[in-house]
C-alpha cells in the first residue's frame, strides 16, 4: 500500500487503522497503540520486579496493548535515579526476576477473545547521571542546568557509562525485550 493510501485508509478509518498490526522492525505489534512508560518506583530495593510492579503489568498484558514500554530501568545498581528503580544487572537476584518477567509477559492467551499478534515489550533503559540516587551525581558538562555547580563526567567516565548502555542493551535483549528505548530527556546521561 502507497503511504498516499495508508494516509487516506487512516483518515477514512482513524480507529480501525489504529486496530491494525504493526510491523515494527523484524516484530509484529497486534495493533498501534503504545503504552508510554511510567516511573512507579516499586521495584523491590534490589532492583527486581515487586507482586505490586508485577500487578501493574499484568494489567497492561490484559489490556492488549500493541507495545508497552517498561518503565525507567537503571543500567547498573550504581547508576539510579530512583530508589526503587528496577536495575538489569549480570547479579543473579535480578536475572532471574526479568527471564520470569519477559515469560510471562509473552505467555500468549489461550482465551479466543484476545487478539491475534503479539504485545511488544520495549525496556526504556537510562543511566542517571546527575539524577544519581546510588552514587555521586555528575553532571554531563560544566553548567548543566540541573547540576550547576556540580562534578562533571570525565572522559573515561563517559565512556564507562556507553559500555554500561551497550552491556544493558544486550542484557535486555537476551532476558526477552523486543526493543530499547533509551531515556535521553530531562539532562539524563545519553
Amino acid at each position: 500500500m502507497s503511504s498516499i493510501a495508508a494516509l487516506g485508509d487512516l483518515l477514512m478509518n482513524p480507529i480501525d487503522s489504529f486496530k491494525k498490526e504493526c510491523q515494527i522492525g523484524g516484530r509484529i505489534a497486534r495493533n498501534r497503540f503504545l503504552a508510554q512508560p511510567c516511573e512507579h518506583n516499586h521495584a523491590r530495593a534490589d532492583g527486581a520486579f515487586s507482586n505490586l510492579l508485577l500487578d501493574f503489568y499484568r494489567r497492561m498484558k490484559a489490556g492488549n496493548w500493541g507495545v508497552v514500554v517498561v518503565e525507567t530501568t537503571a543500567t547498573s545498581s550504581r547508576e539510579k535515579c530512583r530508589k526503587h528503580e528496577l536495575v538489569l544487572t549480570d547479579e543473579a537476584k535480578n536475572e532471574g526476576s526479568w527471564q520470569n518477567f519477559f515469560q510471562e509477559m509473552k505467555t500468549k492467551e489461550t482465551d479466543q477473545r484476545r487478539a491475534e499478534g503479539d504485545t511488544l515489550w520495549v525496556l526504556q533503559i537510562t543511566a542517571a547521571g546527575h539524577m544519581n540516587v546510588a552514587g555521586p551525581p555528575r553532571a554531563l558538562f560544566n553548567g548543566q542546568r540541573e547540576l550547576p555547580n556540580g562534578p562533571v563526567l570525565s572522559t573515561d567516565e563517559i565512556d564507562a557509562r556507553l559500555d554500561e548502555y551497550v552491556h544493558a542493551t544486550r542484557l535486555a535483549y537476551e532476558r526477552g525485550a523486543d526493543g530499547i528505548d533509551f531515556k535521553q530527556c530531562h539532562g539524563y546521561f545519553a
